[in-house]
């Protein structure tokens, strides 16, 4: 019973994410695609990390505001205008890169509990054969999903990842220029590489 009661509350939570005719956010995230905000609710993000409690709680009392937009110049005046705090991915995550896809997979995990497949375009290379397990856009996407787990204090996700990375360049040990990929991109965000170790690969 307490499992089916927790399924439901994971996709009551969902339908905040998914339902376009009812829109209760009230904060935004800026992700420097040229796209729009992306929409939170801070009262689920504060409650599911300490990175997000302390990052509003400091609004609240009126201290540093670490990543929002409406405290700068730079695309202040529309949420300064509606009352609306906007924070800056860039800011959030200084040093590394957070995109869209991987930040709306992140808040899937945090409002649900579950994390769910990437879409097939966002981690889908151009070759047909290809298994899409390790080429670059899935590399690319768990990587940028990992960073986000790591910065915003998510220690759940960041050992399922460790788990999944692991799978990723095990199947990988096969084709060398792709294990090549994994180590270079691992390379890039430093602060996985400390978390996690340096991805091993043979002379």
């Amino acid at each position: 019973m307490e499992a089916v009661s927790l399924n439901r509350l994971s996709k009551n939570l969902e339908r905040l994410l998914l339902d376009r005719d009812l829109d209760c956010s009230d904060a935004d995230v800026e992700v420097p695609d040229g796209g729009p905000p992306v929409p939170i609710h801070r009262c689920i993000l504060a409650a599911r990390s300490d990175f997000f409690y302390d990052l509003f709680a400091a609004r609240g009392r009126g201290g540093a505001l670490r990543g929002d937009a409406t405290a700068g110049a730079g695309g202040a005046a529309e949420g300064a205008a509606s009352g609306r705090p906007r924070y800056k991915m860039e800011e959030l995550v200084p040093g590394g890169r957070v995109g869209r896809e991987a930040f709306q997979a992140f808040l899937g995990y945090m409002y649900t509990g579950k994390l769910r497949p990437s879409p097939v375009d966002v981690v889908s290379c151009a070759d047909p054969v290809c298994p899409h397990d390790s080429c670059p856009p899935a590399i690319r996407s768990a990587v940028e999903l990992m960073y986000a787990a790591c910065t915003f204090k998510i220690p759940e996700l960041t050992s399922l990842f460790q788990v999944r990375r692991n799978l990723v360049l095990a199947s990988s040990l096969a084709n060398r220029i792709r294990l090549q990929f994994v180590k270079e991109l691992f390379y890039l965000y430093p602060s996985i590489v400390h978390g996690f170790g340096r991805p091993e690969m043979d002379s």
